[in-house]
């Protein structure tokens, strides 16, 4: 577990705690990434003490034995968690305001949820707002490296080039 990855986990099981909930299940990539900094697809549930544990679909073979989980379908979830210790209860937090009708109704029956969830989006937006040292630091260099390709870009342009062609050239130069 990296450094920033703790600081992270602890801001969101405070605000858990303040909330009086169980924990949250995460399901929008923005929000898993903050929290294991890898693009997967997948949903994250962090309690509100202990390790958050992570149930990924793709990349296929991301586990570990404690914290990382191969699944095939959300109604998984429910009985690993269990496995796990841990238990859930109608005070589950969702990212209400980001998921699809469908998504919600699926994770509301794999859950056995009989109440409408406390809305997670805000909650995450406003942790996810507040930068570490080594998150502005990493801006900063994103912005850096973008700022010396932006200033490439005048020497990009060729007579006859498609608006298509220049978006290709740039986003190799970007990589």
């Amino acid at each position: 577990m990296f450094s920033d990855q703790k600081i992270r986990i602890q801001k969101i099981q405070a605000r858990l705690k303040k909330e009086g909930v169980c924990g949250v299940l995460l399901s929008i990539p923005i929000n898993i990434f903050y929290l294991l900094e890898r693009v997967v697809d997948g949903y994250c549930f962090v309690p509100t003490e202990g390790n958050p544990l992570f149930f990924i679909r793709k990349p296929i073979g991301l586990t570990d034995e404690k914290t990382i989980f191969s699944i095939h379908k959300l109604e998984q979830i429910p009985e690993l968690l269990k496995d796990n210790g841990c238990v859930i209860d109608d005070s589950l937090m969702l990212e209400l305001d980001e998921l699809s009708v469908v998504s919600y109704l699926r994770i509301k029956q794999a859950f056995s949820l009989s109440v409408i969830p406390k809305d997670a989006t805000k909650m995450m937006r406003e942790i996810r707002s507040i930068k570490t040292d080594r998150e502005i630091q990493l801006l900063k260099e994103s912005a850096r490296v973008q700022s010396e390709i932006f200033a490439l870009v005048p020497s990009f342009f060729e007579s006859g080039m498609t608006d298509r062609e220049l978006s290709v050239r740039f986003e190799s130069e970007m990589r």
